[in-house]
């Protein structure tokens, strides 16, 4: 495996809307390939850790009257073959009283919203074929 050069195509940003999963809004975006960042706040997250067959999962509520604050999420997506985007992140959340989670963001909701910069990227065949791996994983 060798490195790949890419050329980014576009910068992207967005602001997803109180209740959306982001990972499902994701996946609705016009787009063959990219990776994003960005800050915000949820309600509820379902986060996991992959152990190289399926998810551990722990389902993280905030504090009554409080917010999920989302300190970091990042990660990438990719057109797969079947036409569809297939969005990696990670994630790191912090409670009102410091608690830290962190892991792969499986589902969420978002509250108030989640801002991300997504740089879109020009991807070749030979790059698609690095992620086919994520066509078999089961989504939730």
């Amino acid at each position: 495996m060798s490195p790949h050069r890419l050329s980014i195509k576009n910068t992207i940003f967005v602001k997803i809307p109180q209740g959306e999963d982001p990972l499902r809004y994701l996946e609705r975006l016009d787009l063959d390939a990219g990776f994003f960042i960005g800050i915000g706040g949820l309600d509820y997250a379902k986060i996991g850790v992959f152990d190289g067959r399926q998810y551990r999962t722990i389902e993280v509520t905030p504090l009554p009257n409080y917010i999920l604050e989302v300190l970091s999420i990042t990660g990438n997506i990719v057109k797969g073959e079947d036409g569809k985007l297939y969005p990696h992140a990670h994630i790191v959340l912090s409670r009102s009283h410091g608690e830290v989670y962190g892991g792969h963001l499986l589902a969420a909701r978002t509250n108030p919203f989640i801002e991300l910069f997504i740089i879109e990227l020009e991807p070749t065949k030979e790059f698609i074929e690095e992620f086919k791996h994520r066509w078999s994983i089961k989504r939730t």
